[in-house]
């Protein structure tokens, strides 16, 4: 008898630990890696299923029993001391039955549910989301509980009621367009490819119909938006990035917006074009995509459903369109950005953070082999010294009947460093550090006050004078794209307290708004009018002016149209000595004051 109550013993216990098993706050931790889990907490039993536990707090002494299915995604807090009993419903997280699909579509709302200390919660009870529980209430068993429950009330189940009704226009819409949901919410018997090829071929997004059309003799796609909250949210955003994106080239073209059924009407881009379906893209077409994206950091937004699939490659170049996602950001450093990283502001319905280093099959960087930001700064740079170099080959002249000025060297113009990039005095023709010391410049010339640069160029003396911490910069040149490249330079960099402009100095009349400092590096033998360079830097400076003239300039000439500008202390400090082509290192310099 002794031996068969030792084995029923025995089998009682293992039984036991089966049907309750403890697991240790490190085991569940390490399982589902909760945002906290309190000493002495503990989920009992099995067949736990949980999700977004990164979202969900447990306090102290915390026990949940066996089939428990818990949705964090929206944020969970349980306070110390409760007890949860077996076959937990708790959501966090629901679809939106508002959306563009019925019964609902594949948009999940999230709405924190809040739990307080020493709650005790029966069997089989539903949590939704949203839900307020306060401290030292009872849950009776079988209770679906919602809103706000106050402090130490006994909450049990009532019979159903109806608590509202749906959105009967709404309703009618989704349902004479017959945008139904599967499952997961996508629309039903959606093709999961948008590869409209003939007129008439129709495909349903999530929040849009999209028609293949003739458009006043060209193949066109007409984008209508559904009827619903996010069908004329998306609606909006489309139109605005029109008017903030229409200035550039990789801009989808733009045939009609039509406010009165939500429909935009494009350009036709063949699916053959698209980035998904391009076999082995180069590091160029990377480049390009990586310099478009920039583009859209510089204007203050970020795309965030930056992927394969939105992007186009046609003879005319990158082309990227759905802005439906589009939104403002306050993020200054790039490669910080959500667009790179996926961090920094929610990810939109369905997109799964989609970003460069998302690494999912239509992403940027699982395409081109991008694993870091290094892997992205270095095509970014590539492209920048691309850009500079075609930029400073040559800029305005009157010395040449072309009216252009052609540099021997055929490097970038000038050096600087810079927290993203550098330029190196051996890739530049002048070495901007060399030129600085020439003037003698030290921080104190620079620091809080106001500077001006009169012929910027692709901008390396203002760059170079960002880390003295002036109060604002201001570029002027006479070249569009210099004024471009410096700009998205200077963003590129972080340094936000610099502008450059387009400005013709021979008809600059409206320039007076006045400056502490004020640079004109060899500018004065490009102008026909040297006389209205000396209007203008009489009018702007304020304080201090460094003055460079150009081989051939007449030392005396410019001493004396300088005292005829107001300027009454000038130095002259002898010729330029950081060219890289020694022999135009005859250039007279002058430090001059008011």
């Amino acid at each position: 008898m002794k031996l068969i109550d030792k084995l029923k013993n025995k089998l009682r216990k293992k039984l036991a630990s089966f049907l309750l098993p403890e697991l240790n706050k490190k085991e569940e931790r390490n399982i589902y890696k909760f945002k906290k889990f309190g000493p002495d907490s503990h989920l009992w039993g099995v067949s736990h299923f949980i999700t977004g536990a990164e979202n969900i707090e447990i306090g102290k002494n915390v026990h949940i029993n066996s089939n428990c299915y818990i949705r964090g995604e929206g944020g969970i807090e349980i306070g110390d001391n409760t007890h949860i009993s077996r076959n937990l419903t708790l959501y966090s997280i629901n679809h939106d039955y508002n959306g563009n699909s019925l019964p609902y579509d594949n948009k999940m709302i999230k709405k924190k549910v809040v739990i307080g200390k020493n709650v005790w919660i029966g069997m089989n009870v539903s949590i939704v989301p949203g839900t307020t529980i306060g401290d030292g209430c009872i849950i009776g068993l079988g209770t679906t509980v919602s809103g706000n429950i106050p402090p130490l009330s006994i909450v049990g189940s009532a019979k159903c009621a109806i608590i509202g009704n749906r959105n009967k226009e709404h309703y009618d819409y989704l349902e004479s367009e017959g945008l139904y949901g599967a499952a997961n919410g996508n629309l039903y018997k959606r093709s999961s490819s948008a590869d409209l090829k003939n007129e008439g071929d129709v495909y349903f997004s999530a929040r849009s119909k999209l028609t293949v059309i003739n458009f006043n003799g060209r193949t066109a796609v007409k984008k209508q938006y559904y009827n619903s909250p996010d069908g004329a949210d998306s609606y909006k955003k489309e139109k605005a990035a029109i008017q903030i994106f229409q200035k550039y080239n990789w801009f989808c073209n733009v045939l009609n917006v039509n406010d009165e059924d939500m429909s935009i009407t494009t350009e036709y881009l063949p699916a053959s074009m698209r980035l998904d379906n391009i076999s082995n893209p180069g590091k160029s077409i990377a480049e390009e995509i990586l310099w478009c994206l920039l583009d859209i950091f510089i204007e203050g937004y970020v795309h965030r459903d930056f992927h394969a699939r939105n992007i186009f490659i046609t003879e005319g170049g990158i082309k990227i369109i759905d802005f439906e996602t589009f939104i403002p950001t306050e993020e200054k450093d790039f490669f910080k950005s959500y667009d790179v990283t996926g961090k920094g502001h929610e990810s939109p319905y369905q997109t799964d953070n989609m970003c460069l280093l998302n690494q999912t099959q239509f992403s940027i960087g699982k395409i081109f082999g991008l694993n870091n930001i290094n892997d992205i700064k270095e095509l970014l740079n590539n492209r920048f010294k691309k850009q500079m170099l075609d930029s400073s080959i040559s800029f305005k002249t009157l010395r040449n009947s072309d009216g252009r000025h052609n540099l021997i060297t055929k490097n970038i113009y000038s050096s600087f460093e810079l927290k993203n990039i550098n330029i190196s005095p051996n890739e530049s023709q002048r070495n901007t550090l060399k030129r600085l010391e020439k003037f003698e410049i030290k921080e104190s010339d620079i620091k809080g006050k106001t500077i001006l640069d009169i012929g910027s160029n692709i901008g390396a003396t203002l760059l170079g004078l960002a880390k003295y911490n002036p109060e604002k910069m201001l570029g002027l040149e006479y070249d569009a794209d210099k004024v471009v490249l410096s700009n998205k330079l200077a963003k590129y960099n972080e340094i936000n307290n610099i502008e450059f402009i387009q400005c013709d100095i021979e008809n600059a009349d409206d320039v007076t708004q006045k400056f502490d400092v004020v640079f004109c590096l060899a500018v004065i033998e490009h102008l026909k009018q040297k006389n209205k360079l000396f209007e203008v830097l009489s009018r702007v400076c304020i304080s201090k002016l460094y003055f460079e003239g150009n081989a051939g300039s007449d030392i005396e000439y410019i001493k004396e149209e300088l005292k005829k500008a107001g300027f009454t202390k000038i130095k002259y400090i002898g010729l330029s000595d950081d060219e890289k082509n020694t022999a135009n290192n005859n250039r007279p310099l002058f430090i001059a004051e008011r």
